[in-house]
């Protein structure tokens, strides 16, 4: 072992070892060797966090895992309509501005990452973005945001669409999430869309997705065949509305 020469290191007896304790740039480090001499384990930052346990990093496997998952079988459940055409809005629909969108994201998503923050416990962005980098978030930190953040806030936001077509934020700015040429959405179409907003929290490089489709639409829309439009100028209100049982047929009678 060496350290640093201004600052040599207390020594003691630890049971059948040597025990060393000396303070280096960023803490300090603890090491021991034998009565013989020869180390017995590598020198040890004393106040570093504690890594994610294995059973935290397992629970973070096995969840994505899922997702994935989840993502598969959505696309390719049996009994979908064959797609002969690429996706399209009526001409009375606009697409949903970014600006729009944006804030909508930042008032659904919010009440979810406080929650986590809260239940994870404090702590500044800089702190919580080193840890998720050097893979050392506390299994409390990792169980709050897998919790929260990457499972409550889609479930909300798929309930949200299904029944109502738009999430309060997307209320707020008057959008409307709908399927393929300007009907509503099916719930595997909206389940599909948010079940895929998992990857992309944690992929920044995917926002590009709006910026360069046609009808503006996330990866997860290209996935579901989903658009978000802006309700307060192009959405007719027959639209958000389920259709009659019986369909045309039945209306004629």
């Amino acid at each position: 072992m060496t350290w640093p020469e201004a600052s040599p290191p207390a020594v003691g007896r630890l049971g059948e070892h040597l025990a060393f304790v000396w303070r280096e740039v960023g803490g300090w480090r603890f090491g021991r060797c034998g009565l013989d001499g020869r180390m017995s384990a590598e020198p040890m930052n004393v106040f570093a966090p504690p890594k994610s346990t294995p059973a935290a990093s397992m629970a973070v496997q096995v969840f994505f895992w899922g997702v994935f998952g989840v993502i598969l079988a959505l696309m390719f459940w049996p009994g979908q309509p064959l797609r002969t055409a690429p996706f399209a809005l009526p001409a009375t629909m606009l697409p949903a501005g970014l600006d729009k969108r944006a804030l909508a994201f930042v008032v659904d998503v919010l009440p979810f990452a406080l929650a986590a923050w809260l239940a994870g416990g404090q702590s500044d962005l800089e702190s919580l973005w080193r840890e998720v980098r050097e893979n050392t978030l506390p299994d409390r930190q990792v169980y709050a945001y897998l919790g929260f953040f990457l499972t409550a806030y889609p479930a909300y936001a798929c309930l949200m669409e299904y029944r109502f077509g738009a999430t309060v934020g997307k209320m707020l700015m008057r959008l409307r999430v709908v399927g393929d040429r300007g009907r509503r959405a099916t719930l595997r179409e909206t389940v599909l869309r948010n079940v895929s907003k998992v990857p992309e929290l944690l992929a920044p490089i995917l926002v590009l997705f709006p910026i360069l489709t046609r009808y503006r639409q996330r990866l997860g829309d290209k996935i579901a065949w989903t658009a978000v439009i802006d309700a307060a100028v192009s959405l007719p209100p027959e639209v958000l509305q389920p259709p009659p049982p019986g369909g045309q047929d039945e209306q004629s009678r």
